[in-house]
């Protein structure tokens, strides 16, 4: 059976792939993402004369869960005026649909947005409502290139729990995957720390795209044509 274990939360795209479709896949996430309590630190950092001009949004899971977080504190009205960045078009129309200013760079990579906002001379107090800091560029970037901001840390990353690998256990045990839809070069060697007893020679894996296929290339696999070139 084909199988697929990438977080929906992080991977809205894949999770359309595995939907649209006629074959029918298996999802097994090893990860969800779950929001965070911030009240104090919005009440902090948005106080009635607070001087952030620009807010950086790394994915549109998190821009929900801040958004949300804004709205349960009543301060939603405090970033009116600030103008908003993105680098995903998922995260553009959702921002944009709540009445928001949002700016896409011409390409939707992470330097770009960098380059976009030192263009618009939009570099006043930067907020970065985030995710796990391990998992977040932003932060990296704009401290190489000398920006003010605040990180507000929306929402964590946690593991499957033990009940969900029980489950999956099972499944795989009765029904072992032919095909597994490759999202990281990395998930061979975590799905074989997590299910070691998973017979592997007779899978064939499907990366995402290019780099991720090359990638498992250098790592001795011989996988097949990505899902994106």
């Amino acid at each position: 059976m084909k199988t697929a274990f990438f977080n929906p939360q992080k991977f809205p795209e894949l999770t359309r792939y595995i939907d649209s479709g006629d074959e029918e896949w298996r999802h097994y996430p090893l990860q969800q993402i779950f929001p965070t309590d911030v009240s104090k630190a919005l009440q902090e950092h948005l106080g009635e004369d607070h001087e952030i001009q620009n807010i950086i949004h790394s994915t549109k899971i998190n821009a929900e869960h801040f958004l949300k977080a804004l709205r349960e504190n009543g301060l939603e009205d405090r970033i009116k005026d600030c103008v908003h960045f993105v680098v995903d078009q998922e995260s553009f129309d959702y921002l944009n649909d709540q009445g928001f200013a949002v700016l896409l760079p011409p390409a939707s990579r992470i330097i770009d947005l960098m380059e976009f906002m030192l263009r618009l001379k939009r570099t006043g107090l930067t907020l970065c409502p985030g995710g796990d800091p391990k998992e977040e560029e932003i932060p990296d970037f704009l401290h190489e290139l000398g920006i003010d901001f605040i990180r507000i840390q929306v929402s964590e990353t946690q593991p499957a729990d033990s009940e969900m690998l029980r489950i999956y256990h099972t499944g795989l045990k009765e029904t072992p995957p032919t095909t597994i839809l490759t999202h990281s070069e990395t998930l061979p060697a975590q799905l074989n720390a997590l299910f070691p007893e998973m017979p592997d020679t007779q899978i064939k894996w499907l990366p995402v795209n290019e780099d991720v296929r090359q990638k498992l290339v250098s790592r001795g696999f011989e996988p097949l044509d990505s899902v994106w070139k």
